[in-house]
């Protein structure tokens, strides 16, 4: 996003900084349930209902008002048509169980990082998600995508969404790791912006975790098709190096394929701090026009945090 790749560390195979095995996301199954209070929704104390903006018969009362031809008269309150010598009638707001899909990037540019990968941490971070919903018995469903593939899982209740979900995760994660390295030509963000606008209704909230790398001519546009037609959040999975930048010191560097090296010292240091401030600055305030929740989550941050700070901001 930044104009460079940050490059890790040599990792042996099965280190939690470069892969994401299958049985560790379900393992995150417990950090969900153990957060599962963390909810933000708090519309009714019956698990997997969501209330809707329709108003009829239900489980959830919403308000009295005066009666109108076509109410139906068993919802007539008796009480308050007594007390005001006109018949009111008890409205109620229909509760439906909800979906949220996950759209889970993993294009090369999260391939990359300097404690993690900012893919490892993203799946990390859309497996708990996934638990969660399960957990609130909602629908859950993910949409992986690479460069060349984007899988999407059939929304479902409980633990066979999500791991009919983990399933499309880990096999989008293998087939990108292998293709890290190779001649591919870049996939921008409009285009997958432009596949989760032709989604049906069935997909729910979408909850974008990606890097926001490579966004794209049409990405504006997109953004704002999305805000109009479906609940969208992003979730930012940002490396420590692209908030705060490098501290002081000597950096070897590939650039077109050539080696380098720069020194940063408290001069040309601040310098960057402040372009990075300003990038960062402008990516968020694209997200605020276009009118979409926009939050950042550092790679350093543990898996459930992610639905920590959606349910702060009131998005789950």
């Amino acid at each position: 996003m930044f104009g460079f790749q940050a490059r890790h560390r040599s990792e042996p195979s099965g280190s939690p900084a470069v892969d994401l095995p299958l049985d560790h996301m379900i393992g995150l199954r417990a950090e969900a349930v153990r957060q599962r209070t963390l909810s933000g929704r708090g519309i009714t104390p019956l698990p997997g209902l969501a209330r809707t903006r329709l108003r009829g018969r239900g489980l959830d009362f919403d308000e009295v008002r005066p009666y109108a031809e076509g109410d139906d008269i068993r919802h007539i309150d008796w009480n308050v048509t007594a007390r005001t010598g006109r018949p009111h009638t008890r409205l109620y707001r229909e509760e439906r169980e909800r979906a949220l899909t996950v759209a889970l990037d993993l294009r090369a540019s999260m391939f990359t990082g300097m404690l993690r990968l900012k893919a490892v941490a993203a799946g990390e971070m859309a497996a708990a998600l996934l638990w969660q919903v399960a957990a609130n018995r909602d629908r859950a469903a993910v949409l992986a995508f690479d460069e060349t593939l984007t899988e999407l899982s059939r929304p479902a209740l409980r633990e066979r969404g999500v791991l009919d979900a983990l399933g499309v995760i880990d096999a989008v994660f293998a087939a990108a790791r292998q293709r890290i390295g190779k001649a591919v030509e870049p996939r921008p963000l409009d285009a997958v912006l432009a596949r989760i606008n032709r989604l049906g209704r069935n997909a729910g909230q979408v909850v974008l975790v990606t890097d926001c790398a490579a966004p794209g001519p049409a990405f504006d546009a997109e953004l704002a098709v999305a805000a109009r037609r479906r609940q969208l959040a992003v979730l930012r999975i940002a490396d420590p190096l692209e908030l705060s930048g490098p501290p002081p010191g000597s950096y070897a560097f590939t650039l077109e394929g050539l080696p380098h090296r720069i020194r940063l010292d408290r001069g040309n240091g601040s310098a960057v701090q402040t372009e990075l401030d300003r990038l960062n600055s402008a990516l968020a305030q694209r997200f605020e026009s276009a009118g979409v929740p926009y939050l950042v989550a550092a790679t350093t941050l543990q898996a459930g945090d992610g639905w920590r700070l959606l349910a702060q901001a009131g998005l789950v």
